[in-house]
């Protein structure tokens, strides 16, 4: 069964930059980074929006939260090569 991810029509109304400072404004420190894969498009790059607000070392303390997070999970998904494989 193939899950709709067409966004929210009542978000499609914002303009993307006033929903990203509606978000940011609730926190005193945030980060907001997003990418759009042009690659699908036969386009051979990416555009990313990278935004922040707060404290920078607060910012970096997140951003290191969240590659720590992504990494766990990563090696979740990785075994150790048996002795029999080298």
């Amino acid at each position: 069964m193939k899950v709709d991810q067409s966004p929210n029509p009542k978000l499609d109304l914002i303009p993307t930059n006033d929903l990203i400072d509606a978000l940011l404004l609730r926190y005193d420190d945030a980060v907001f980074v997003g990418m759009i894969d042009r690659k699908s498009t036969g386009e051979d790059h990416r555009i990313i929006s990278r935004r922040y607000v707060g404290d920078l070392v607060g910012c970096m303390g997140l951003l290191t939260l969240i590659q720590s997070n992504c990494a766990e999970q990563l090696h979740r998904n990785i075994s150790d090569i048996s002795p029999e494989d080298l």
